[in-house]
């Protein structure tokens, strides 16, 4: 390749030309976006013989160091120890230290765990939050320091020490993340760093929390192992937000977590659309008052939600208080797949809403002929 013109990287990676990419590492472009696609292919490749030279870029601190610091954490050679914790170190190379510290945790050599400790109390938040992640994935070598630190004078410290042994998970540290910060304020951080096995041993241990509102978190709905953690504990799937009205099952409708919206309903989840309140979604008003018609929301764009709603018994002709029905709500978006979808689960093309109108009409009415075709097999 000339010295002008850029290095061909899905080539170099095709033939696995790992020279080829450790050459090319060096071509400096806008953005250094070839030097992005470079460590990536060579991340992919997993090739150690691009250790070295990615070394070469954390302690240079060239465009791309933190990149770099991100492969040689993937990678896993302990050549790359000692480069990165003297990045962690180095205050003048902000680029790359929050990167360095995640790497090291990766790695989980023993000699990274004083500097990771140590960048818990660093002015930088951001290398804070990653070393407290780091420790987390240091595993058992971290718990019995990360221990001693719930004593320490810092809230803050206590804290993240705390979020790094919850994410560990080790039973040693039940008793005095619970002396340091109390139960349930112990129970909402492990749930917080998405620690199921931690919360468990919490609640074994005999920690007492509102168990419902729990569920009700968005965060929490994301992990459908927190979920299954919370629904065993006493959560009720059909608790309703106080403000909202809505349910855990509204929530993860909306938020698309499939694995989870199976769980809930396998739990006994209310999956049929319930009175709520009557917003305007592009033209076509519908019930959702807190998300509370789940296939309603589902019908806007997400073939796989109406399946698995479908699946768990939702009514396909529900009508909101406006009269209209899922079947209406797909056809006023223009989705013809979800449409053909309610259709083949039996959904009535030829219902009404309040205002006369059917599903084709509402079709024709915003110019979305495909649809329109769809639904006129049905009529």
């Amino acid at each position: 390749m000339s010295s002008n013109s850029p290095p061909n990287v899905d080539d170099l990676k095709d033939n696995a030309d790992i020279e080829g990419l450790i050459e090319a590492l060096r071509f400096e472009d806008s953005y250094f976006k070839t030097r992005y696609a470079v460590i990536n292919a060579l991340v992919e490749l997993g090739d150690l013989r691009a250790v070295e030279p990615l070394i070469e870029l954390v302690e240079r601190k060239e465009k791309m160091a933190n990149r770099a610091c991100i492969a040689l954490g993937i990678l896993g050679d302990a050549r790359a120890i000692k480069p990165l914790i003297a990045a962690v170190k180095d205050t003048n190379n902000a680029v790359c230290r929050s990167e360095a510290a995640n790497a090291l945790g990766q790695l989980g050599d023993p000699s990274a765990m004083q500097p990771l400790l140590s960048a818990l109390r660093d002015s930088d938040r951001h290398l804070r939050d990653a070393a407290t992640m780091a420790l987390g994935w240091m595993g058992a070598s971290a718990v019995e320091p990360l221990i001693s630190l719930l004593e320490d004078k810092d809230t803050e410290m206590r804290d993240r020490a705390a979020d790094a042994l919850s994410s560990i998970g080790d039973a040693r540290a039940v008793e005095p993340v619970i002396a340091a910060l109390g139960g349930e304020t112990a129970l909402t951080r492990a749930l917080r760093v998405g620690s199921a096995d931690f919360a468990r041993l919490l609640i074994e241990h005999g920690v007492e929390a509102d168990w419902s509102s729990l569920l009700l978190e968005e965060d929490n709905l994301k992990q459908p192992a927190i979920v299954e953690l919370l629904l065993e504990a006493g959560a009720d799937v059909n608790a309703e937000n106080g403000r909202t009205g809505g349910t855990a099952l509204d929530i993860a409708v909306k938020k698309y977590n499939y694995k989870t919206v199976e769980l809930l309903i396998e739990n006994g989840a209310e999956v049929n659309a319930r009175k709520g309140e009557i917003i305007d979604l592009d033209g076509v008003p519908i019930e959702v008052g807190g998300g509370k018609a789940p296939l309603l929301q589902a019908a806007t764009d997400s073939r796989n939600m109406v399946r698995i709603l479908i699946a768990g018994g939702a009514d396909v002709d529900a009508q909101s208080s406006g009269g209209f029905t899922p079947l209406m709500v797909a056809a006023g978006r223009g989705q013809t797949d979800i449409v053909r979808e309610l259709l083949a689960a039996g959904a009535d093309a030829n219902v009404k809403a309040s205002n006369g109108e059917t599903a084709l009409s509402i079709a024709r009415s915003r110019g979305y002929t495909e649809t329109a075709d769809a639904i006129k097999e049905y009529v």
